[in-house]
């Protein structure tokens, strides 16, 4: 009933726990350990399917109305989901790196910059798909606007 993704997750920090007593003298070597095969869907980097990025918003709006932790990690889950941002770049991103401006339809757009693309060697900015600027405005809003 594991996932395969949980699975991996515990062999590599189960490796990590036998390197370190091996490291600090605990233990004489490391066993080998199993690899762990899966396919393409239970990679780290899978995307989910749009029932269930609906279920989890549906889930984290829902439970967000009373809880102020979940109702931003609401809006961080809409940004990321809206910008196609990895949440690497989104740990860095900074309230500057976000621009609202006048989109070819006459509708506001919110355009990123990413702190630190992974892809590209130089910096670039991209447009969201609308639904980040609300979750956008919601997190400028929760924290006063102030802090970068």
């Amino acid at each position: 009933g594991i996932a395969v993704v949980s699975v991996r997750h515990y062999l590599v920090a189960v490796r990590k726990v036998l390197n370190f007593a091996a490291r600090h003298g605990a233990i004489d070597a490391v066993p080998l350990m199993p690899k762990q095969k899966s396919d393409a869907l239970s990679s780290p980097r899978c995307k989910l399917n749009l029932a269930e990025y609906r279920k989890l918003k549906d889930h984290l709006q829902l439970a967000g109305k009373g809880n102020p932790r979940l109702a931003e990690l609401y809006d961080c889950v809409i940004f990321l989901t809206n910008t196609l941002l990895r949440p690497s770049e989104f740990k860095d991103l900074r309230f500057s790196d976000c621009k609202e401006k006048e989109g070819a339809d006459g509708k506001p757009t919110l355009w990123v910059n990413p702190p630190h693309p992974k892809v590209r060697s130089r910096t670039y900015e991209t447009p969201s798909m609308r639904g980040a600027l609300f979750a956008f405005r919601r997190m400028q809003k929760r924290i006063g606007g102030n802090s970068d």
